[in-house]
């Protein structure tokens, strides 16, 4: 390697490392500290998916439920690798915070160097432009680089696949590389499900364009490599079969959120709408000159871009959808920083002015949007916009550190605490006991009639017809509010009313006579489930303290620096207090 060819090499590496130092310097500088001694949550989910990681340091390999210890050694049904292999640097002697920075700047780092190799075979060895996209690239998608698990360990097997599959389209009858691909599009198939989707569609519309070709020595290579991919999965392809039979994992399946509908949310449209834009000009280019063929480029985007809103509009056809609004958009922001220097070649490659027009358009609207999420609305950097609520989140969780000093220092075994919602959240992060109640357990292994009963227990001096109306998703899941979302988006079914939804969204809404919107509470039951559950409340209010020991709460603390704390019953006994934190026993 020439040393000019190295130096780019280092500085797309630091300059990928660099776009994840954002979170940290802002922290150092707002926060007073690089790495807080309890983790603040900058993106959306990072504590959920940093306690998966713990519970694996804890020796749990198969996660259970982290937030109730009942149920602590129960099997999660979801592809863990990604959690083990988020895992690996506390494996190696890290702590928990410690593994929470390593694994952002090392995988940004990898994702910056896999778009780098990819951008500088997209460009024919460009590398200055190859180093601008590969680092505006990761920056772009900085928000979920720096939440741990997904999509974190996602997009550097994401690009792999790519370069695998560019690899195949150069040279189809390479058996090497059909391997490659194969091992890659496998690996997949155990890090995240609309992965898996995504890769085995791009190789499914690969396979049929050797059918239509009736390219036979094409179609021989990719039936042995899906074969061996077969079996490769074979574990996984059992748990994903799980999901849909047996009774506990489909139970989990349908309160993360998984619905039975053939219907298209306007917005699942709008979010994939540069993927969609990118099939459009690639077939028009196309049809303006079909005697010129794809470049291996061009049709690495269109089997990416196809297989994005293939995977997000599935439901069409198959009839079940769970989060097609934003996961496959989420691999289509890869996709869209690949498109930037095929385009770009592309248009070099070009002389007529039509299809330069087109392909202009495309890159200018790709290049703003990346630009965009980067430097004018930070959707990358969301948190630079929320100074004061990350202050505010940051003072209170600090102090915890000394309730889990006080647990840690008396020898204190794993035990069920009841506690604010707060520091519910962080119990599991930072120690091995479990909490009576936290809504995020409702994502995991727990019958659904416990659920509701640690939801009211928890709950035992809030709980009202308003309340069981307004907090449906924290005691039955995500099913109804997505579910709801659906009915809702097509109040007028007549076709020029869906027609209005799916062009304007809700600006396009004109709904017919008194219709009213469906609600969370009339999905589980109304008013006749409401008076159940207040009856139920009530036989919990009556025989509170049983209930607790019901479900083994041994400690229970408070915080008067919160506005709601747990009520503590009078056979509690106060074993700590200071000026903030009172901590009981319970017996």
């Amino acid at each position: 390697m020439h040393r000019r060819e190295t130096l780019f090499w280092i500085a797309a590496v630091v300059g990928s490392a660099l776009t994840m130092s954002v979170p940290f310097i802002f922290s150092r500088i707002v926060l007073g500290a690089w790495l807080p001694t309890i983790l603040t949550q900058l993106e959306v989910d990072s504590i959920y998916y940093m306690i998966q990681i713990q519970k694996v340091l804890h020796g749990n390999w198969m996660i259970g439920n982290p937030y109730l210890l009942e149920y602590s050694t129960a099997a999660y049904p979801a592809p863990l690798l990604s959690v083990w292999l988020a895992a690996i640097p506390g494996l190696l002697g890290a702590d928990i915070n410690a593994v929470y920075a390593v694994n952002a700047l090392l995988y940004a780092t990898l994702t910056g160097g896999i778009l780098y190799a990819l951008c500088l075979r997209l460009t024919n060895r460009h590398q200055l432009l190859s180093l601008i996209i590969a680092v505006l690239g990761t920056a772009s998608m900085s928000n979920f680089i720096l939440r741990p698990v997904f999509m974190q360990t996602v997009y550097p097997v994401f690009g792999l696949f790519m370069i695998a599959l560019l690899g195949v389209l150069e040279k189809p009858y390479d058996a090497k590389r059909s391997i490659a691909l194969g091992i890659v599009s496998a690996l997949g198939f155990y890090i995240y499900p609309h992965l898996w989707m995504q890769n085995f569609t791009s190789l499914g519309l690969l396979f049929l364009a050797a059918l239509w070709q009736r390219d036979t020595k094409m179609l021989k290579q990719m039936t042995i490599m899906g074969i061996g991919m077969i079996i490769v999965c074979l574990p996984q392809i059992l748990t994903t079969i799980a999901l849909f039979t047996d009774p506990a994992a489909k139970l989990i399946n349908q309160r993360v959120g998984m619905l039975s509908t053939h219907a298209v949310l306007p917005v699942t449209i709008m979010n994939n709408k540069y993927s969609i834009t990118t099939i459009v000009v690639l077939l028009l280019l196309r049809a303006y000159d079909n005697k010129r063929r794809f470049s291996k480029g061009e049709l690495l985007l269109l089997l990416l871009a196809s297989a994005v809103v293939i995977a997000a509009l599935s439901n069409t056809v198959t009839g079940l959808v769970m989060d097609f609004i934003t996961h496959p958009w989420r691999l289509g922001l890869m996709v869209n920083v690949v498109t930037i220097p095929v385009m770009i070649t592309s248009f070099r490659q070009r002389q007529a002015l039509l299809p330069r027009v087109l392909i202009g358009m495309c890159l200018a609207a790709l290049v703003f949007t990346t630009v965009n999420r980067v430097f004018i609305r930070q959707n990358s950097y969301g948190y630079l916009c929320h100074r004061d609520e990350i202050v505010e989140q940051h003072t209170l969780t600090q102090d915890y550190e000394r309730i889990f000093a006080y647990f840690s220092g008396n020898d204190i075994p794993p035990s069920v605490i009841l506690a604010p919602e707060r520091l519910s959240q962080i119990i599991p992060l930072y120690s091995e006991h479990g909490v009576l109640y936290f809504p995020r357990a409702e994502l995991y292994p727990v019958p659904d009639d416990e659920l509701l009963e640690r939801f009211l227990a928890y709950n035992i001096d809030t709980v009202n017809a308003a309340s069981l109306a307004e907090r449906v998703s924290d005691y039955s899941g995500l099913r109804h509010k997505e579910l709801i979302m659906y009915k809702n988006a097509y109040p007028d079914h007549s076709l020029s009313g869906i027609i209005r939804a799916l062009l304007y969204g809700l600006a396009g809404k004109k709904p017919p006579g008194d219709w009213q919107p469906a609600t969370l509470i009339d999905e589980i039951g109304g008013q006749a489930f409401i008076d159940k559950t207040l009856a139920l409340h009530a036989t919990i209010q009556r025989a509170y303290v049983k209930y607790l020991r019901k479900y083994n709460v041994h400690y229970i603390v408070t915080d008067r620096n919160v506005e709601w704390n747990p009520q503590v019953p009078k056979e509690a006994k106060m074993i700590y207090t200071d000026e903030r934190f009172s901590i009981y026993t319970l017996q």
